[in-house]
């Protein structure tokens, strides 16, 4: 049988991972704007969406193409889930806030602002989820 406590560590632990990309990718793809997408560009935008879209995902939701682990979702884990959610979504609010400031002083294209708030909700929601599984020990 499979132990609940080293799935769930093993879960936080490609979360936080998955999330650190997440961001990395975000600030690579808001670093390096495209005047004329090209195929390359297309394909990174669609693979930055899947992962942020996985990520968001897997941190607020029970979603699961397999059969969903009845003692991995409890209750506490739904509160967590939950909270990610709340933060995932101030801390996009939060973002949109900032790239209005910045767009005031600088001139700013959606394709450097929308990673910066995708990848903000996400990174954050994910983060978030991750900790509070740490200090409910599994």
């Amino acid at each position: 049988m499979v132990d609940p406590e080293k799935t769930t560590t093993r879960r936080r632990r490609v979360l936080v991972a998955v999330a650190i990309l997440l961001g990395l990718f975000a600030m690579a793809m808001t670093a390096t704007p495209v005047e004329t997408p090209r195929s390359v560009d297309i394909v990174r935008t669609a693979g930055f969406i899947i992962l942020a879209l996985v990520i968001a995902l897997r941190s607020t939701t029970a979603f699961s193409f397999v059969g969903r682990n009845a003692v991995l979702d409890d209750e506490l884990t739904r509160a967590n889930r939950a909270s990610a959610a709340r933060v995932g979504f101030w801390a996009m609010f939060l973002a949109a806030m900032v790239m209005l400031v910045v767009s005031f002083i600088e001139t700013v294209t959606p394709m450097q602002i929308m990673p910066v708030l995708i990848g903000a909700g996400a990174v954050s929601a994910a983060l978030r989820f991750a900790v509070l599984e740490g200090r409910g020990g599994g």
